[in-house]
C-alpha cells in the first residue's frame, strides 16, 4: 500500500511596526487622529495619539509580494478633525517598512494666527474672520464653540 504525503507549504509574511510621533507649538499632542494607508490596495487603519502624542501601530505587512523584492508603501496623514482646528495641518508622508525596524515619522503642528488681517488681490487689507467676505473671496467657515482658556 503506497502512502501519500501531503505537504503544506506555509509562507510566513514579514511584517514591521509603524511609530507615528506628534508634536505641537502649543504641547497639545493627545487624541489626534492619523490614518494609514497602503497604496498598493488602499488598506487603511485610522489612529489616535496618547496622552505622549504617540502612536504604535499592529505589525503591517512589509512585502508586497511573496518573493520580498516589492516593498508596500504606506501614506500616514493627520485628519482634519475637531482637536485639530486651528492648527495648519502637515503634509501626509509616505514610508516603506524595514524588517526588524520601527519605522518611524513625526509630524507637528502650528496654530493658526487667528484675527490676522490678510490682503486680497489688490483690495484693502479685510479681517478673514469677518463672515461679509465669505462669499465674496470663497472663505468657507466651520462651526465651532469656542471657550477662552487660561495662559
Amino acid at each position: 500500500m503506497a502512502k501519500h504525503i501531503r505537504m503544506i507549504s506555509l509562507i510566513r509574511r514579514k511584517n514591521a511596526q509603524l511609530k507615528i510621533v506628534k508634536t505641537s507649538e502649543d504641547g497639545v499632542i493627545e487624541g489626534i487622529k492619523f490614518r494609514v494607508t497602503r497604496l498598493e490596495d488602499s488598506y487603511s487603519a485610522e489612529y489616535v495619539t496618547n496622552a505622549a502624542g504617540e502612536i504604535l501601530t499592529e505589525t503591517l505587512p512589509i512585502y508586497a509580494d511573496k518573493d520580498g523584492a516589492t516593498k508596500y508603501q504606506y501614506k500616514v496623514e493627520e485628519l482634519d478633525t475637531e482637536e485639530t482646528f486651528g492648527y495648519q495641518l502637515p503634509d501626509s508622508q509616505t514610508v516603506e517598512l524595514s524588517e526588524g525596524e520601527i519605522a518611524s515619522v513625526s509630524f507637528h503642528n502650528k496654530p493658526i494666527e487667528i484675527g490676522t488681517k490678510a490682503t486680497v488681490e489688490g483690495e484693502k487689507e479685510i479681517d478673514p474672520l469677518d463672515k461679509g467676505h465669505a462669499d465674496r473671496y470663497g472663505i468657507l467657515y466651520r462651526s465651532c464653540s469656542w471657550q477662552r482658556v487660561a495662559r
